[in-house]
């Protein structure tokens, strides 16, 4: 009598049995190691300001272009630019919370704050690449030089260059530039590292500068209407998103470029791209933040490879110094006509 057999099942001998499952098991490690190969990496981005600035932006688009296509991205916006100093310690208590939560591969820190506030504290465990510094390193953040897992790039705008360029481009050599400055902690590190702590200077060519620091944007009004355009030449704003008003309160910088344009008798310029234009400033000295991205990418990827930073300092620590210069050409012939055609000629003109 033949023996009844299920319908689709078959019978092996214990031999068969036994490779099969061995097959199995294999296949399934096999899977497994694969899948954690392809675990996309992880990567913290902190930046000191708020996700609408053009600069924030930039510098996120460039890290995420030099860096692996599936890489995976969580940002905290510390947005001291607008909160007051108070509120800073707490922000940066936040951002921590997340880098515990999240256990990144790497961390990029995205300008001063947060690298004064966050940085340190990541870099104990964590590879750690910073951008956009404006402050000295040996002086402000001695730290970096025993850490074995940070690397970055500084930020310098050159201020004298800057002036140098448009004072000369306005053909206005013999009269005295104004530059305004916010008291942001940005604004003061670039008062001490590129403008040596001086409320006055004499540039190369006889050009005179004068320096007004004030966080309030009611000593910025009063200072603008009392501008004696036969004595002066032009206004630069330096950091002019940290001003705030006779309540304390954040004051948008949409508002700020407003306003000066209406009541400056003197063309204004800002170090903030895309303040300026038709019914805004004059023009713009920046640095492009993008590159800065591109450039802490570069670093990021090395240092991923290797585990630590570049030993060499020069190779660790990158200067960007690259600006660039955009002149509105209705705003600066509305109040300065006068320009010198053959240094204009280097730089970039809107309406």
């Amino acid at each position: 009598m033949k023996k009844y057999r299920p319908k689709g099942l078959v019978l092996m001998t214990t031999r068969t049995n036994s490779m099969s499952l061995l097959f199995v098991v294999l296949l399934a490690l096999g899977g497994a190691t694969q899948s954690l190969a392809q675990k996309p990496p992880r990567y913290l981005i902190v930046h000191s300001y708020h996700s609408q600035l053009d600069w924030v932006q930039d510098m996120s688009a460039g890290i995420k272009a030099g860096m692996e296509p599936q890489a995976q991205y969580s940002e905290f916006f510390m947005d001291t630019k607008r909160l007051p100093v108070a509120r800073h310690k707490q922000q940066a208590a936040a951002a921590l919370e997340l880098y515990q939560q999240l256990r990144p591969d790497l961390v990029f820190i995205c300008d001063d704050n947060a690298l004064g506030l966050v940085g340190e504290k990541t870099a104990l465990s964590t590879l750690t690449v910073f951008g956009g510094i404006n402050g000295s390193i040996q002086r402000d953040y001695p730290w970096v030089f025993s850490s074995p897992l940070t690397a970055g790039v500084l930020e310098r705008l050159l201020l004298k260059r800057g002036i140098t360029e448009i004072s000369n481009t306005l053909d206005s050599t013999d009269k005295t530039a104004l530059i305004l400055m916010s008291m942001s902690p940005t604004a003061q590190l670039a008062f001490s590292e590129e403008l040596n702590s001086q409320n006055q200077l004499r540039l190369p060519g006889g050009i005179e500068v004068e320096i007004f620091r004030s966080s309030r944007w009611h000593d910025w009004q009063s200072r603008i209407r009392h501008i004696n355009p036969e004595n002066y030449s032009m206004i630069l704003t330096v950091d002019n998103l940290a001003l705030r008003d006779n309540d304390n309160l954040h004051v948008p910088a949409s508002q700020i470029v407003q306003w000066i344009n209406q009541n400056s008798s003197v063309p204004a310029f800002t170090t903030h791209k895309g303040q300026s234009g038709p019914g805004r400033l004059a023009g713009s000295i920046s640095i492009d933040s993008y590159k800065i991205g591109q450039e802490m990418a570069r670093l990021a990827k090395q240092m991923l490879e290797t585990g630590a930073a570049p030993k060499n300092p020069a190779e660790r620590i990158v200067e960007h110094d690259e600006i660039s210069f955009l002149f509105s050409s209705s705003e600066v012939s509305r109040l300065r006509p006068s320009i010198n055609q053959a240094v204009a000629k280097s730089a970039q003109w809107q309406e």
